[in-house]
């Protein structure tokens, strides 16, 4: 699915480098750009890549900047908040969450709960228990809000995922606080073969890796290797073997561990799947 959402937006991006457009036709071609530069985000940040996501991300938003889409332009800006949040940069995220929120003040519940999501992640890596756990309790309000009214074209994924997201963000806080048992609790049904039943939910992907990803920190932080190890080795079978990106940061988890005779066939397979150790 990436190779094909890439080929579309190098399509639209060479169809911008053409002069000629009205402004109408301009106008949807970067909206187009704006569409497909978020859909290869949002799929780089599931196989691992956030150096890539981050560009896309950033293409996607002066896309949608340029030609105005306030509401687009958000959405990748909640995005972009969410990466930097996941890939450990708090500081950068909350400074993308409070412009998002200046650019527009009346937010529609699920946007603001992706923000207070994100916001409420930021907050627990920089150490901030109390204001992130408002956060996120925030984030859980809005949602049940935002199930009450008429869906909008808030330009977001189907609603099954926002509850994924939080669920994603809470457990990831609970481990950041320091309580990796209770951090389980969240993420492990976000890996579960019933989580993802629903049409609209996710299936058996990298995605599900990357969360399994955040279960193997847990489980280390317990001293449970062994439990560690299977989530990393059902992780590879999700994704049918682990994307370059993915596969180093489980190296890197495991690596403290190649002296246990049961890691060494899970380094030897990751060594071979990544690009970046």
């Amino acid at each position: 699915m990436l190779y094909a959402a890439r080929a579309e937006h190098r399509l639209v991006a060479g169809l911008l480098a053409d002069a000629g457009y009205d402004r109408q036709t301009g106008t949807r071609v970067l909206y187009l750009a704006a569409r497909s530069g978020r859909l290869c985000a949002c799929l780089s940040t599931s196989l691992g890549d956030f150096a890539t996501a981050e560009r896309y991300s950033l293409a996607a938003l002066q896309a949608a900047t340029t030609i105005g889409a306030r509401r687009q332009s958000i959405v990748c800006l909640a995005d972009l908040a969410g990466l930097h949040a996941t890939a450990g940069t708090p500081k950068d995220a909350l400074c993308v969450v409070a412009a998002a929120r200046r650019e527009v003040r009346c937010l529609t519940p699920r946007l603001s709960a992706q923000l207070d999501s994100w916001e409420g992640l930021a907050l627990a890596r920089m150490g901030d228990k109390q204001s992130s756990a408002r956060a996120l309790d925030r984030a859980g309000r809005r949602l049940s809000t935002g199930d009450q009214q008429p869906v909008v074209a808030d330009g977001l994924p189907v609603r099954d995922l926002d509850g994924m997201q939080l669920r994603l963000c809470t457990g990831l806080s609970q481990l950041y606080w320091g309580r990796p048992q209770e951090a389980l609790k969240w993420l492990a049904p976000l890996t579960r073969t019933e989580s993802t039943a629903s049409p609209d939910a996710p299936g058996p992907s990298p995605f599900s890796a990357g969360v399994l990803l955040y279960t193997v920190d847990a489980q280390l932080a317990l001293g449970e290797l062994d439990s560690a190890l299977r989530s990393a080795w059902h992780a590879v079978a999700l994704a049918g073997g682990l994307p370059d990106a993915l596969a180093g940061q489980y190296y890197r988890r495991f690596d403290i561990h190649r002296g246990e005779p049961r890691v060494q066939d899970l380094l030897s397979l990751l060594d071979s799947q990544a690009s970046d150790i």
